[in-house]
This record gives structure tokens, sequence and C-alpha cells, in this order.
């Protein structure tokens, strides 16, 4: 559901569906935190995805940073995207 309402980038819809994850329990799953960046940033609300971003409480992936990283860069914080990019590759990935 949420790669549709990325894909419309549509936020109010995505809002929604985020709404019934939280509900769930399923928001903290990296592959649902992966999504909500996504879409977040797809409608142009990047801190919303910085903040589905901050909350992956599992480890985040590649998708994780990528999806951040450029979303960042998209929508014009590319200082921030590389210092996030200079972040992941002390991580380790």
């Amino acid at each position: 559901m949420l790669s549709v309402a990325s894909s419309l980038a549509s936020l109010s819809h995505g809002k929604q569906i985020h709404g019934s994850v939280v509900k769930s329990g399923e928001v903290y799953s990296v592959s649902v935190s992966n999504a909500l960046i996504t879409m977040y940033a797809k409608a142009g609300n990047i801190t919303s995805a910085r903040r589905a971003f901050d909350l992956i409480r599992c480890e985040r992936d590649t998708v994780s940073w990528t999806s951040m990283i450029v979303a960042l860069g998209q929508h014009g914080y590319a200082e921030e995207a590389l210092e996030l990019f200079e972040t992941m590759l002390k991580e380790g990935l």
C-alpha cells in the first residue's frame, strides 16, 4: 500500500496508511520505514522522510541510507546528503 501511495506521491493517502501502520506496530520494520522514506520524499516532505529514517530501530540497510540521501539531494539539501553519506560510510556500508 505504501509503495502505491509513494508511486502516486499522494501524501494524504500515505499519511492514512502510515497511521494504520503505526497502530499495527509495524512502523519500525526496515522495509516499512524504507517505504515511508520514499513516500514522504516523493511528496516533498523531507522532514517526515527524515523522521521515518531516524525511527528505524533495527539496522538500516543500504536502501534506507540511499533513499534518504537521494531524497535530501533531490530537494536541495546537498550538504545534509553528503553528511549522511559520510555517516553511512563510517557505519561500514
